[in-house]
């Protein structure tokens, strides 16, 4: 919305001008108001400069022409004659007046493949052993008087919400280098009034930060009181004034409140603080069992904190709730949707919930005195706070910051449903729809990342975030610039599918990450010594996981052994552990060394002796040599039968795997010794210098070969490396593919396996949007592939093509819909939908109801309750698919995708020219038993300009085979028009035909067209006679062109 800064009175006698400073989104029709709701008269606004934005965040020069309460409007010389209504100030423009957007139909704009540069710093990582502070979590990022302002709370301790628990603020002037933490609020250092914090009693959460004129605010809670801070000048100290508590409702008093999210500030000045009001005291019903039975604050209300003074005052204004979840609501995030209306997204943290209703919306429409009843909004995320870039900009593309999850809603909160954090753009409307990743170590999947909170700046967007990188706890504030900002219509690729599946080399090291990931010696060790082995490993863990199996080589029953770092499920048993396999019975031998809990690099040897019995292990960490020897029973069964996994468990063993860098990983059928191990570790230091390693003083004897050496240097930069799939199973690989290539002589997005792609509309008017694109199916594929996904996960429609037909596409309703639904659907021509081959597909949106259509069959309109959106590929149920990366594949025209925010009239794209391949199919009698035709043919082409086809042929025998009967032709691209007088008009003629039959040659050889066939005929004694297989060689070679008309809807690309 601009306002209109203008004090002079203007009058209109007659049409007359003025250049006013429109800076915002608009999407076709223009409306003023002011405070009289008068009429304008006829007048012209013009906008020189090219600073106005339209649907899809395109600079455009706009010229507005009002005559008579009509408008017309030209953008860039294309879009005008849309219809206007209009009140307003009848005689001039004062101060106050503003211009803003209607909806309305706008031509549609072409999607762009969406690729930004991501670029990752860290503010503080208490993953490194170097530092204080261990948990580092709610992080909030703002730009305030020339500096880069990050708030977070931190603790020495790893645990949340433990008394030690403080905020701090660092400070940045390039977003790169950050000042160290500081305690901004409670130290009077740098606050003037500083509020009390006792290091063994308080703990302190979510400085949340917001820069207004002049000023910078920072909403937080210290466990017993929330305050906003203040500061005017980054030289200047912080005030802290007091945000109001007891709140009562329903009987209950809610004695906390609890700032969660950035404030937003309205067009008015009116600013928003979310916030819980939460209850001391009794259970809340739902509470029992939920994110570890916690007690803390058992009734919450969702509520927005309202300042109509920049900060200085505050009171309560609308809360929100959900009856049945009294205590499951937590950190709302409030955004302004295009018509005005505030909508409040709260995250959902009751696990018995199904992640689709794991958040929460209401909405408000008076500034936040009041807000609807919460309902779930149907996305697929996990318990985590959701963050909003531009939730203030009413017109403009907003981003969600959450994690983009689609697995089972068993898997485990903190481990692996916090993963893929993806950027979510869209206008606030309950229509962020997922896209591409942006967090550190997004594509392994053993890493998690959440709570991230941004703000956009010169068209990049800049994040702060944690990662939970050395342990389950959370430790790093990390940062993301992302260039540019995800606009309107961007095609994103989505992060979860596109992780790796197995190790990732760089031609010094594997990177093996984590959760389930699976790596594989095929040495095997079933002809082993059961008594003796040893093990040694360089590697540099990452994450600290509970029960990280490093090897593992049983039979299933009865030998073999697994060597694990930590056998329990606490973060800090970091304890190496043997265990071994014996009749069924997996005992377990605690090794007595640890690794480090924070980031080391580490080199271990590990002796089992069977015999002695003894397990001697050794350990360098900074150069420094630690060793312990066990006594164990004895063991004659280590051999195993299988090859061994390693740094993970076997194939159907769900202990978690490694997660980090492996360089090198050497195992002995034999007892090796301390002399042994630095010897190794020596020759391994000198490889890899950059790891800086210091080798202990002592003896150094070199061992004989390793019977399994995996060397980090050795390992091939890409998949399917003939080389090393025989020593080892793949790596390098992914379950999904996404990426740029060529297809059909077109530029083309490429999608395999299980990868989908997220379409952001981010139009205000997106519940009556139309999608268009271009696709192909690659044949050879060994599972049904998904076209494209229509609706969000609670309300979807899929379009596939299964690997059993190469003819038709599936039209899938799920069970979970209502009504369910299967339907097959065949070209309306002759011509099946054939693989390799482009097609046209549009999607329209309408209330309650969706139309698909392609250029080969006719619309079909379905019920449709879901949220409009469109996805590339099969977007919702990816974990419950088989795919094969290698073969599934589908196409995309990189250029013919498309969004429209309204309706089209079909004679906008009917008459479009087209153009494409066919393939004629030559039949005698209605078969083709034995035909067989020469490399590259039969080939067709045809182009399409409205209803008329131009098409040609070239059809190259090498045998006629052993059918008989009349010679016709099919497979035509478009279905032929079979009014009254129009069958014996078209068809076509032959330009060539050769090595035909005595007499055909010299004749002319015609075909007349009849619905889906083309009869042959050739001229005999001055009469058109009907061709068959007898005037055919086993090398007859025909060429032909023609015209004819066609009924088939075509829906081009726009």
């Amino acid at each position: 919305m601009a306002t209109i800064t203008t004090t002079t009175s203007l009058s209109f006698d007659a049409a007359a001008s003025l250049t006013v400073g429109v800076d915002k989104h608009f999407e076709g029709r223009i409306a003023f108001t002011s405070a009289n709701d008068d009429v304008w008269p006829s007048f012209t606004v013009t906008k020189p400069q090219s600073k106005v934005y339209g649907p899809f965040g395109i600079a455009m020069t706009v010229v507005i022409t009002v005559v008579n309460g009509s408008l017309d409007y030209t953008i860039n010389g294309g879009m005008g004659g849309f219809g206007y209504d209009t009140d307003g100030n009848p005689t001039s423009l004062v101060s106050g007046d503003e211009i803003y957007p209607l909806d309305s139909t706008v031509a549609p704009v072409a999607c762009e493949y969406y690729a930004p540069t991501i670029t990752h710093g860290v503010v503080y990582n208490g993953a490194l052993s170097a530092n204080t502070y261990r948990y580092n979590h709610d992080a909030s990022i703002e730009y305030f008087d020339g500096l880069w302002w990050c708030g977070w709370n931190l603790n020495t301790n790893r645990v949340e919400n433990v008394a030690g628990q403080f905020n701090v603020i660092a400070t940045s002037s390039d977003f790169s280098t950050w000042t160290a933490p500081v305690m901004a609020f409670s130290d009077a250092a740098y606050a003037s009034n500083p509020v009390t914090f006792t290091p063994g009693v308080s703990a302190q959460f979510q400085p949340n930060l917001k820069a207004i004129s002049g000023r910078l605010l920072a909403t937080w809670w210290d466990g017993s009181n929330a305050y906003c801070s203040i500061k005017t000048s980054a030289a200047g100290k912080w005030r802290n004034v007091t945000l109001p508590t007891n709140y009562v409702r329903g009987g209950q008093t809610y004695v906390s409140t609890y700032p969660t999210q950035n404030p937003i500030q309205l067009a008015s000045g009116r600013l928003l603080a979310p916030a819980v009001l939460a209850t001391a005291g009794s259970t809340a019903p739902d509470q029992a069992g939920h994110f570890g039975g916690s007690t803390v604050y058992p009734y919450r209300l969702a509520c927005a904190l309202i300042s109509d003074d920049s900060g200085e005052t505050w009171r309560i204004g609308g809360v929100a709730e959900s009856p049945d979840r009294a205590w499951g609501l937590w950190e709302p995030a409030f955004v302004v949707q295009p018509d005005g209306v505030i909508r409040m997204y709260v995250r959902n943290q009751r696990e018995t919930d199904t992640a689709l209703n794991l958040m929460f919306s209401g909405t408000s429409t008076d500034e936040g005195e009041s807000f609807s009843a919460l309902v779930p909004t149907g996305n697929h995320v996990p318990i985590a706070r959701p963050g909003i870039i531009g939730g203030d900009d009413r017109y403009g593309v907003k981003t969600m910051l959450h994690n983009d999850f689609d697995g089972a809603d068993t898997v485990a909160i903190n481990l692996q449903r916090r993963r893929g954090l993806a950027l979510h753009a869209g206008c606030g409307a309950l229509d962020f729809v997922p896209g591409i990743g942006f967090s550190l170590y997004n594509d392994r999947p053993g890493v998690a990342a959440t709570y991230a909170q941004g703000i956009e700046k010169d068209g990049s967007l800049y994040i702060a975030y944690t990662l939970l990188e050395d342990a389950i706890n959370s430790t790093g504030i990390m940062t993301a610039k992302v260039t540019p900002a995800p606009p309107a219509g961007a095609v994103s690729p989505r992060p979860l599918q596109l992780e790796y599946t197995r190790p990732v080399a760089d031609g010094r090291k594997l990177t093996f990450g984590g959760s389930l990931q699976k790596f594989t010696s095929k040495t095997t060790t079933a002809a082993w010594t059961g008594t003796q082995a040893t093990f040694y490993a360089l590697f540099d863990q990452l994450i600290n996981r509970p029960s990280t199996a490093i090897w593992d080589n049983r039979n299933g029953t009865t030998s073999g052994f697994i060597l694990q770092i930590g056998s329990t499920t606490s973060n800090d048993d970091r304890e190496l552990t043997l265990r071994w396999l014996n009749a069924t019975v997996l005992t377990d031998i605690p090794l007595g060394l640890s690794l480090p809990i924070y980031r080391a690099k580490v080199a271990i040897q590990i002796v089992i002796d069977g015999s002695t019995p003894s397990i001697t292990t050794r350990m360098i960490v900074d150069g420094v040599l630690t060793s312990n020897t066990v006594a164990g029973s004895a063991i004659s069964n280590l051999q195993g039968s299988t090859t061994p996994s390693l740094m993970c468990s076997g194939a159907s063993s769900g202990l978690t795997s490694f997660s980090g860098d492996v360089y090198r990983v050497r195992v002995w059928n034999s007892l090796l010794t301390q002399a042994n191990f630095l010897s190794v570790y020596a020759s391994d230091a000198a490889i890899w210098t950059e790891l800086g390693l210091t080798v202990p003083a002592g003896t150094q004897t070199a061992p004989a070969g390793a019977l399994i050496n995996l060397d980090g240097r050795n390992a091939p930069l890409t998949s399917g490396d003939a080389g090393w799939l025989v020593n080892w199973t793949d790596i390098n690989t992914r379950g999904s593919s996404i990426g740029l290539t060529t297809f059909g002589g077109r530029d083309a997005i490429q999608v395999g396996g299980k990868a989908s792609l997220s379409i952001a509309p981010a139009s205000k008017n997106w519940r009556n949007g139309i999608y268009s694109l271009q696709y192909a199916v690659k044949s050879g594929r060994a599972n049904s592939v998904g076209v494209i996904t229509i609706g969000m996960p609670e309300h979807y429609i899929e379009i596939i093509k299964t690997s059993a037909s190469a003819s038709q596409l599936r039209i899938i309703r799920p069970s979970s819909v209502d009504p369910a639904q299967t339907i097959d659907i065949s070209s309306a021509s002759g011509q099946a939908l054939q693989d390799d081959q482009w097609y046209g597909l549009t999607v329209r949106f309408a209330p309650g109801t969706v139309t698909i259509e392609h250029d080969r069959m006719a619309p079909v309109v379905l019920p449709f309750a879901g949220r409009p959106a469109v996805f590339l590929g099969r977007a919702h149920n990816v974990y419950t698919l088989t795919a094969a990366n290698s073969t599934d594949i589908v196409y995309f025209g990189a250029d013919q995708i498309s969004f429209s925010a309204g309706g089209l009239p079909s004679s906008r794209v009917d008459n479009a020219a087209q153009s494409g391949s066919w393939t004629p199919a030559l039949t005698f009698g209605g078969a083709a038993v034995g035909m067989t035709h020469a490399t590259g043919f039969p080939v067709g082409f045809w182009h399409r300009v409205g209803d008329l086809i131009f098409w040609s042929l070239d059809i190259n025998l090498t045998a006629k085979g052993s059918s008989t009967g009349s010679a016709t032709i099919t497979g035509w691209p478009f279905r032929v028009m079979t009014a009254n007088g129009l069958i014996n008009t078209q068809g076509g003629v032959a330009l060539a035909a050769n090595n035909f039959a005595a007499g055909v040659g010299a004749s002319a050889v015609t075909g007349t067209l009849a619905t889906s066939t083309m009869t042959l005929r050739y001229m005999l004694a001055g009469t058109s006679t009907v061709m068959d297989d007898t005037l055919f060689t086993a090398t007859s070679r025909l060429r032909m062109s023609g015209v004819y008309l066609t009924a088939d809807p075509v829906r081009p690309p726009y």
